[in-house]
């Protein structure tokens, strides 16, 4: 054969090939719709053997001009049934993210999902998508063929499907929910909740004569939230799924109607043989001879024994014989911060389960009083009353509950997890006490005998404490992972006479000697401690005294004077029922560093000492932090958040660690009561009033007294209507004890000067006007302007707006570009330091400026801006009133029909409040000493470097170290 002739029959061939390969392929494009579609495009628009081209709009002739349709996030949903039409009639489509199926109308109309005859979203949902990126492949098919077992989507999140049958299932979501890692999974209650099936992310079968491949991932955007091209894995699969699309490969168009991806909705609830059991309740009940015996023999049953120390779920998970909550009887407060919840059942504490969530069989409700997860059965108890109950659970299991709260585990599931914030250290074998702190760099504990919770209770046993942390599925908290080594556990209530109440001095400005005024802080007694004839109180505390309010030394009580111990009423304005007495106790002078122990005591009326209350009172010097709460709060949503239930709130928030609230000064009638009551509150609670009177909310006022927004009009020309507005209020309030500051404006000074008049943009000339009116009428107060450095320069923020702080919002999630921003704006506007600089940093999400939903970046944001040179630091922001805790953890807290709701960041904040407070007394500190002073600023330039990096728990041990060498301790 002649080589022309050979020559000829390659080109013929690859011609062939050529118009084989040759796929026509669109990508639906519509701005603001079809997000990711740039970077479908950009991933195979050079791609071999595949003709691509971007579609506006669609319609039937430019979907017969194409055998494969891509859609990515969102589609006219109105178009579903032309959509549907073409595919059944040859069509092959590929649908991603909430286009694929998530649930989530509210972002996407099109998440009701298109092809339910292969995948539907779960009934009911309003948010199926889940913050993880390990995918795997479970199925051999034509998609996944040639990708490697497991591998990472390219964004952040991801749709969850519920496939008709098994057969339709080719992805799955792999992560490890038990580790927090690069990409570890990060989603928030209710994504963990929803999913006990399983978590499918792609799905794909035949519609008609077409096919149809359903990708809950969103490959074409990266985790930045900008269009980039797929790579690796997701690459491959997206070349395999549009072959597979166009007819190459077989299909089954009848698959098996099976399937292990079941909704909450399709769970049929089973029926308990016995579906709770009381021991030794109520006192005084004749007690049974012998132990009761219960056997649990199904999987997914479940029994709850309560006993007067706990409260525990036990039943069979996947065959595995589980201790699916235990949670203690905590007369005192349980949670690592002082007076979220008192005198109620704790949080969960411990459980031992081969799964995240207890249960695996049941649908489970929150619990809005107290914020945990529970499986939902709630039939009248059984009144058992015998001092021990025995129980069989599944082939293997036994457990003995004894009412003083023995425990006898054996074949139980040794795995399982344990609440960081229901304790505060670990008890080792060799006689060690390790301090909880949720760190990352907490060691591994090999060989734990007790986990104590100080004052409250001890947990006796044998556990192995695992150093990884991960969520609890048990809000507030964080959870560490443990191994069960022994086969008795005991739970001992303890309780300690002594109380601790943490007192700070607030720098204006950080490393000098200029203090805000002190406030007295609130202490508060329980009603289990209620003692009748008390006539008189009085503390016996070097350098401290009872304060009636803040600036008002002398009386004993906030509560009404004439209100009878003897009585039992309590204070009229009480927010919690439990609470029997609150003090407010404060320095008379200056506040005395260290520890300072004391006394508290009540007499009767002839002097007799009839309760008597030792005291540790904790002084530290603290850089100033605070947090925003709206005042829309109260007008949203009125039954998740009745109106008896906001005292609630402002108790968590005043108990929370945090120095002050950013809080409205004005609006409607109605927003004026709220506001006193808001007031009053801080005034119970010690905390500080930083006074909004953001642009927003002038504009408002504005527009509901003339009809325009001050937005819209040339303030700076209209001097005398600030004048009008401001003046009222800042007369009003400019002597009231608590006020910290006036919030004048946020992000409103937005642009640059023009530069050839050098007039400044309106949004300057406005933070200005408002300055300039406040500096008449409060010169002595603080006055902030915030802005954001994506709107402005540094240098024009410098050099143009009047502010008495820098204050601005970095808009950073990730800890090592803020610290970096931080760094770079100390160095450019305040070097040499010209006033304090005050951060906002983000405690919500979850767009890509917040912290999403890792929670620890809370933490290291906080003390990356401290390092950096932050003088205060305020959140935003606490509560949410348009979500409850089943569907989001973005918050603080929630507000809840039986009050606040505490997130896992809720945990953070306490235990951030009081790291700031380590490092701004040691850094206060070293200055005492001169000659020790370079070797202690070497330490704690260590414990800095340590708190950035995560490392807490070294953080603390050298701080807690200077400390002592420091002789602050009375």
């Amino acid at each position: 054969m002649s080589w022309k002739m050979i020559l000829t029959a390659a080109l013929l061939l690859a011609g062939l090939w050529q118009a084989k390969a040759d796929i026509s392929v669109g990508i639906l494009d519509i701005p603001g719709c079809t997000t990711g579609s740039e970077g479908l495009y950009q991933t195979l628009q050079d791609q071999p053997g595949l003709k691509v081209d971007k579609i506006g709009a669609l319609s039937p002739e430019i979907l017969r001009q194409h055998q494969v349709l891509l859609i990515s996030h969102d589609y006219p949903f109105e178009q579903k049934t032309m959509l549907r039409e073409a595919v059944a009639d040859g069509l092959g489509v590929l649908l991603t993210h909430d286009a694929a199926g998530s649930g989530r109308v509210i972002y996407a109309a099109s998440a009701q999902g298109s092809f339910p005859e292969i995948a539907s979203p779960a009934p009911g949902s309003v948010s199926s998508t889940v913050s993880s990126r390990k995918l795997g492949i479970v199925k051999d098919h034509p998609v996944t063929r040639g990708l490697p077992a497991e591998f990472l989507q390219q964004y952040t999140d991801h749709a969850v499907l519920y496939p008709v049958s098994d057969d339709a299932a080719l992805v799955d979501d792999v992560t490890d929910y038990h580790e927090f890692k690069a990409h570890a999974f990060l989603g928030t209650q209710s994504r963990w909740a929803k999913f006990y099936g399983g978590n499918c992310v792609l799905a794909a079968g035949g519609f008609g004569t077409g096919r149809v491949v359903l990708y809950g991932a969103l490959p074409g955007l990266g985790d930045d939230d900008k269009p980039a091209p797929a790579t690796g894995a997701e690459k491959q699969l997206l070349l395999n799924a549009i072959h597979w699309l166009a007819g190459e490969g077989a299909v089954d168009l009848t698959p098996g109607r099976t399937s292990r991806y079941r909704p909450h909705a399709a769970v049929v609830k089973p029926d308990f043989q016995v579906q709770a059991v009381h021991l030794l309740s109520p006192p005084g009940s004749a007690v049974a001879d012998g132990p009761l015996q219960i056997r649990i023999p199904a999987d997914g049953s479940a029994v709850e024994v309560t006993t007067p120390v706990l409260r525990l779920i036990a039943g069979v998970e996947d065959g595995v014989p589980s201790l699916s909550f235990l949670e203690i009887f905590d007369p005192a407060w349980h949670h690592t911060w002082a007076g979220l919840e008192q005198a109620t059942w704790s949080a969960p504490v411990l459980r031992l389960s081969p799964r995240l969530w207890p249960m695996a069989a049941l649908p489970f409700k929150i619990d809005h009083e107290k914020g945990y997860p529970q499986s939902d059965f709630a039939a009248a108890p059984a009144q058992y009353f015998a001092d021990t109950v025995e129980l069989a659970v599944g082939p293997t299991g036994r457990l003995v509950v004894h009412s003083d709260g023995t425990l006898e585990l054996t074949g139980f599931a040794r795995d399982g997890r344990l609440a960081t914030w229901t304790f505060d250290a670990y008890e080792t074998a060799d006689g060690r006490r390790v301090a909880e702190t949720v760190a990352f760099d907490l060691p591994e504990l090999p060989n734990v005998t007790a986990l104590v919770k100080d004052g409250s209770y001890r947990v006796e046993g044998r556990f192995v404490i695992r150093p990884r942390l991960g969520i609890t599925g048990m809000s507030p908290g964080v959870m560490r992972e443990i191994t069960f080594a022994g086969d008795t556990l005991r739970v001992i209530p303890t309780s300690s006479a002594t109380r601790r109440l943490t007192i700070k001095k607030l720098w204006k400005e950080r490393g000098t000697d200029q203090f805000f005024p002190l406030l007295p802080q609130p202490l508060e007694l329980e009603q289990a401690a209620a003692v009748a004839d008390i006539a008189t109180w009085q503390l016996d505390a070097d350098g401290f005294a009872l304060f009636t309010a803040p600036g008002a030394p002398g009386a004993a009580q906030l509560s009404d004077a004439a209100v009878a111990a003897s009585t039992r009423q309590l204070d009229p304005d009480n927010e919690d029922e439990q609470v029997w007495r609150r003090f407010l106790i404060g320095a008379t002078d200056d506040l005395p560093l260290g520890v300072s122990r004391g006394v508290l005591s009540g007499r009767d009326a002839s002097g007799r000492e009839l309760v008597r209350i030792p005291l540790e009172i904790h002084g530290y010097v603290s850089i100033p932090t605070g947090i925003f709460l709206y005042s829309e709060s109260w007008r949203q949503q009125p039954a998740l958040t009745p109106a008896d239930q906001w005292p609630k709130l402002w108790r968590d928030l005043g108990m929370s660690g945090l120095d002050y609230l950013i809080y409205g000064v004005w609006g409607s009638p109605e927003m004026d009561a709220w506001r006193e009551a808001a007031l009053n509150r801080m005034a119970r609670y010690g905390s500080r009033w930083v006074a909004s009177l953001s642009e927003y909310q002038v504009g408002r006022l504005v527009e509901a007294q003339q009809g325009r927004s001050l937005r819209d009009i040339a303030a700076p020309q209209q001097p005398e209507l600030a004048e009008q507005l401001l003046k009222p209020v800042l007369e009003q309030y400019r002597r009231h004890p608590l006020l910290t500051g006036w919030y004048l404006t946020d992000e409103v000074p937005q642009g640059e000067p023009d530069p050839a008049s050098g007039e400044l943009p309106l949004g300057y000339r406005l933070a200005n006007l408002l300055y300039d009116t406040a500096e008449r009428y409060v010169p002595e107060d603080l006055k902030i302007n915030l802005i954001t450095t994506w709107f402005t320069s540094r240098a024009s923020w410098r050099d143009h707006l009047k502010s008495d702080v820098f204050n601005y919002d970095p808009y950073y999630a990730a800890v090592a570009g803020l610290e970096r921003d931080v760094s770079n704006t100390v160095a450019e506007i305040n070097t040499p330091k010209r006033k304090p600089l005050w951060i906002t940093l983000r405690s919500c999400g979850p767009t890509w400026y917040d912290t999403l939903d890792l929670w620890f970046d809370i933490r290291r944001q906080t003390m990356a801006a401290y390092a950096a040179g932050a003088d205060s630091i305020n959140y935003f922001m606490y509560a949410h009133w348009m979500k409850d805790m089943e569907e989001n953890a973005w918050y603080m807290v929630f507000p809840g029909p039986q009050g606040p709701v505490a997130a896992p960041r809720r945990q953070i904040l306490d235990y951030l409040t009081e790291d700031l407070a380590l490092l701004s007394t040691v850094e206060y500190g070293l200055q005492l000493d001169p000659e020790r002073r370079r070797t202690w600023r070497d330490d704690y330039e260590q414990a800095c470097r340590w708190a950035v990096s995560g490392h807490y728990d070294a953080m603390r041990q050298v701080l807690h170290r200077l400390l002592a060498e420091m002789q602050f301790n009375r």
